[in-house]
């Protein structure tokens, strides 16, 4: 998907596949750097929640 600007946004669909061949979390992906197991399960929790709403 391409925004007005330009710039290319992945398909959320591929996140998870994504994040997988990449050895990162969902979260890490979309904030571009690693983070701690704490903070990463508490985002990570977030941002499932918040995608399963979205399906609803």
């Amino acid at each position: 998907m391409h925004n007005e600007r330009g710039n290319s946004i992945p398909d959320v669909s591929i996140l998870k596949s994504l994040s997988n061949i990449l050895n990162v979390s969902g979260t890490e992906l979309i904030n571009g750097e690693r983070i701690n197991n704490e903070k990463l399960e508490s985002a990570d929790k977030v941002i499932i929640d918040n995608l399963n709403i979205g399906k609803k």
